[in-house]
Parts: C-alpha cells; structure tokens; sequence
C-alpha cells in the first residue's frame, strides 16, 4: 500500500460536533458519519474539519511526545538553545541531539504524515464544497479546510527546507490540491508559499463578518495571523506589520496575573485561537502536560515523573538577559532544588490536562513591531510596541525605560523579546532559520554532565544553511511516489547529530 495512503483519513478520527450554546466541544465517533454524508452535505465536510481540529490535540503516539500539536512544538524548541532539561525524556534528548532530521528517523516521519493527514481531510472538504454553494455554512466551512490546509503547508514547507528568502527556487514540498494519492512531484517554495497565500487570502475574504462557532476553530483574525507569520518569513515587512495588527485587533495583552495562571485556558483574553481540551481527553501520563508540568494533581501525585527528574528549565544565559522587573521572569526559580531554573509557565489545569495555545496577541505584537523595525518611517512605532509589551509584562510598570534602539540593534532587542515572551511555544526553530541566525547551543543548556560531554563544535554552532535545518522527505514516500527521483528530489542528508 503506498505510504501516502497509509495516513489515516478523518473516517477515524473521533470527531468533534458544536453543541448549539455550549461553551465546550462535544464528542463522537467518526463510525457515526457515514461516507454518503461526508461527500453529500455540508454538516459532513464539517464533520471532517471538527476532526481536523481533534487532531490537533489527539494523541497519536501513545506517548506524550504525541500529544497534537503542543508536542510537536515543543519538539521544535528542544532543537534549539533556550530551553535546558535535566534528563532524557520521552524522546525529547534525540530531539535535542538533532537526531531526527533523516530520512529513517521517526520525527521526520511523524511530522509528514501529521501535517499531510491534515492536508488530506482537508482536501477531502475542498473536493465537494462547492456542491453547497448556497448552504448557510458554505463560506464557514470552506474557510475552515483553505485555512487549515494553508496552516499545515506552512509547517511542511519550513520544516522540508531551508527558510524562503535566497531559496524561493528550491524544493520545497508536494502540493496536494485534491483528496487522491497520485504521485506528484516537489514543489519550489516559492510555489508553496503562493499556494499559501492564495488560500488564507480567499479564507479571509470569506470569513468577512462571520462569527466562529468555537475558539478552536479559526476566525478571519486567525487568517490574518497566519498571514503576518507568512509574510514576515518572507521579508514583506510592511504586509506583515498590517496583518498582524488586524490580528490582535479583537485581543487584548493579558495582565501580569493572567501571564502566571498557568497557560493552560482558552478563556484567557489573550489567545486569538487556542484549543479547549475536554475531559475525554485526558490521558494521564499519555498528556504532553504530564512532561512539561511541575504542578501537583489534587491528590497529591506527583506528575512530570518526578522520580525520574524529567524537568525542564530555561538555559541561564537567558535567563540572565531578563529584567529583575519582568513578569516573566518570576516563572523561572534559579534555585530550585530540582532542577535550577525550572519553568512553572505551564500548570495542568485538571485531569492531566490544559488548553493549548495556538496564536496570542502578544506574537501578533511582536511581528508587527519587528517588521516596523525594518522601516524607517516606522521605527517609532517599532519601539512604542516594545515599550507597550514590556509594560503589560512588567511588576512595576512605572520603571519600564523607553527604548532608544534603532536599526539592526532595535530589530535584534525585538528577537530577543521573542525568546522571552514565547519561550517554548515552537517559535525560536523558525525564528533562528528565517533571520538566517547562528545557534549557539552552550553547556548550560546541558545540566546533567552526562548530555554535556562529547559535543562537537558543529552541533555547538549551527551555521545558516546548515542541512541540519531541512529535514529530508521521508524515504517511504520516495519509494511510494513515481514522480519523486531520490537521487535529485531528496534534500541533503544531515549528521546525525551530537
């Protein structure tokens, strides 16, 4: 059986159905949903789409380094330098060695066939929207498989190859438009990128005036989110600053209490899209919260495996870059006797569990003040929003100084903001390989002696352009796909890390 078709269609995946008036996402089994209704009425291709968003926070893995889309985030930050860890955990050390970038390894098959089961239902609601044109969801449903479609490309595209500006002309992944398994060759990126475009462009047309039926679902806002991150990956400064602020314009930043709540509810006013994990959902030790938590169940069990001393923290040397007087900082103990600089930005908030995050306004924020930052009309207005930022984040917000940067040192004080405000929400992978950056990974990212010896100066200092920052196709999808040649379609094979 070919590869591609091996991922798993929304048949089976339990799907989510809107409970008129409730606050909260229903259950129920995708068996539930016969074939004619899926391909013949508008409440089965939004049955599909409510499974797309399930997928989201599913496990897929049976392991909390597969728990949706938090997990693969997570996986993202753990390649890079922020985030320091105590032990190995649940694969998350061979994340950090960068083992998984080849061919073989099981990341860069996981994440393939995650992002393109998405793509497929996604396809699968494309294929016979428009047989319900004049359907009162038409325009609703249909923005919600180009949004989501769009969403997923834009992880293939940046995980498969190396960031847009300088390699628009290279490969970047296959554009599936439809809900078949024909072989189809790589795309360029540039052609990936259009694709992307195209579609969150009509999503947001479409979405004009319509409300969403849940905060997991995506609204125009989100579209328009989406659309910033696009455009900042490419350079287009001033289209980036422009969506972003139409992103946030329906959010507000949260307050310094609201920041140590725990991150773990959709209600927070922050979130522009985030998803509300509901009780069947919870799967004890299966929950990516269960690893990256350090709060205690109401019984008193410990989680996070604490016997084991799987703890996370942030790396001390940012850490040191942050203000005495900033929120922020009071989510990191560089005393704990655990682990020193252990994070507590996570707090399960019942049965395992916690919403996820997937956009917030203070991302939103921060694109817009970077791409401000490189134009010089704007470079006051880059600075206000730094300053706004640091207000909302500050104990004392009276002591907030102005910020006097300007050029390459203002855009660099923007990044940094960026580790700090987003640390381990999946952001610093893209960030480092967008700037075209140096990672510099450290021995105090390594606090147990046992990760810190043996590391070679290559995976030490990660150059731009490093094969190290595409991931190669997986290699059953060359052996599945005619139009692929292994031989000139493949990216180039990394190291196999540390």
């Amino acid at each position: 059986m070919k590869y591609i078709s091996k991922i798993i269609l929304a048949l089976v995946f339990p799907l989510m159905m809107v409970s008129c008036g409730e606050e909260y996402l229903e259950t129920e089994s995708g068996t539930n949903v016969s074939a004619g209704k899926i391909e013949n009425s508008i409440q089965g291709a939004e049955a599909i789409m409510n499974g797309v968003y399930r997928k989201l926070f599913s496990n897929f893995a049976s392991k909390p380094t597969g728990q949706g889309i938090l997990s693969m985030t997570w996986r993202y930050d753990m390649r890079c330098e922020d985030i320091a860890f105590k032990r190995n955990s649940w694969g998350y050390y061979m994340d950090y060695k960068l083992w998984y970038a080849g061919e073989l390894w099981g990341t860069t098959n996981e994440n393939w066939s995650f992002y393109y089961n998405i793509i497929l239902n996604c396809n699968k609601v494309m294929d016979n929207v428009e047989n319900f044109k004049t359907e009162d969801d038409y325009k609703y449903v249909k923005a919600q498989a180009e949004t989501m479609r769009s969403w997923a490309y834009f992880y293939l595209v940046r995980l498969y190859q190396q960031t847009y500006k300088g390699n628009e002309d290279k490969l970047g992944v296959i554009l599936r438009k439809a809900g078949t398994y024909d072989a189809l060759p790589r795309s360029t990126v540039q052609e990936c990128y259009d694709f992307i475009e195209t579609e969150l462009l009509d999503a947001e047309k479409l979405l004009d005036g319509l409300s969403r039926k849940h905060k997991s679902h995506v609204n125009q806002n989100v579209v328009q989110g989406l659309l910033a991150r696009v455009y900042l990956t490419q350079e287009r400064w001033s289209d980036a600053a422009s969506y972003a602020k139409k992103a946030r314009s329906n959010s507000s930043l949260m307050s310094t209490e609201d920041y140590t709540a725990g991150f773990n509810s959709i209600k927070n006013n922050e979130w522009i899209w985030g998803l509300e994990i509901v009780s069947d959902e919870a799967k004890s030790w299966h929950s990516h919260y269960t690893v990256i938590t350090t709060n205690l169940q109401a019984d008193g069990t410990a989680l996070n495996y604490n016997k084991y001393d799987m703890y996370y923290g942030i790396n001390e040397d940012l850490y040191a870059k942050m203000d005495d007087n900033d929120v922020r900082k009071t989510l990191f103990n560089p005393t704990d006797a655990r682990f020193p600089y252990l994070h507590s930005k996570w707090q399960i908030k019942s049965n395992f569990m916690g919403d996820f995050a997937l956009m917030r306004g203070a991302e939103m924020l921060l694109i817009e003040a970077e791409a401000d930052s490189h134009i010089a009309a704007k470079v006051t207005d880059a600075q206000n929003l730094l300053k706004e930022l640091r207000v909302s984040r500050a104990i004392d917000a009276a002591a907030v100084a102005d910020v006097a940067k300007t050029g390459q040192d203002l855009t660099d004080e923007i990044l940094l903001e960026r580790r700090i405000e987003l640390w381990g929400e999946g952001f610093r992978w893209f960030d480092i390989k967008r700037t075209t950056g140096k990672m510099v990974r450290n021995v105090n990212q390594f606090q147990n002696p046992a990760y810190s010896t043996g590391i070679s100066d290559a995976m030490m200092y990660i150059n731009p352009g490093s094969s190290l920052w595409a991931m190669q196709v997986p290699k059953k999808e060359f052996e599945a796909n005619d139009a692929l040649n292994h031989d000139t379609d493949q990216n180039p094979e990394p190291p196999r890390g540390l």
